[in-house]
């Protein structure tokens, strides 16, 4: 049986040893195709999730309103309110987690939780939201703040409620 050389879009033109012109390998059967065409489409996706997250600002553009917990309306139990900056989003849902189970399960306290990812705070309305937030709250936390630009606009706005 004889190889003839193929055009695959992206590798060239087989040649019989497998190998295109430009010394990339490229499939000689159609698994091979396929398998390298989905990771094609899964970098290409990938390009696209990236470019889209650049273009919107990653979590300056992000609304924390989104992540707040708060007692149900006519809850007669004392109300607590936390406010919180965290480093990553998974320390975040941790929190509305367990901000959930309390106002769900506690007979005499409830819980009202604001939270921010560090970075949001570079957003200029994020950032007013946040102290006010913090000007009304009885908790504060902030976790892993390694930013010098933000841990400086944290501590005014801590400082600032104080």
């Amino acid at each position: 049986m004889e190889c003839k050389p193929a055009f695959v879009p992206g590798c060239g033109v087989l040649e019989s040893s497998g190998f295109a012109g430009n010394g990339l390998a490229c499939p000689t059967n159609e698994r091979t195709r396929l398998s390298v065409q989905r990771n094609r489409n899964v970098a290409r996706s990938s390009r696209m999730v990236v470019r889209s997250m650049l273009q919107t600002g990653l979590f300056t553009d992000s609304n924390p309103n989104v992540r707040k917990v708060s007692p149900k309306k006519g809850d007669e139990r004392k109300c607590m309110k936390v406010v919180y900056v965290v480093l990553e989003s998974q320390y975040q849902s941790t929190m509305t987690a367990a901000a959930k189970s309390i106002n769900e399960k506690s007979e005499n306290l409830s819980m009202e939780v604001c939270g921010y990812l560090v970075e949001e705070l570079r957003n200029p309305e994020n950032f007013e939201m946040f102290k006010k937030d913090v000007a009304e709250a009885n908790v504060f936390i902030g976790s892993l703040i390694f930013v010098q630009e933000i841990a400086e606009k944290v501590a005014e706005a801590v400082a600032f409620s104080a």
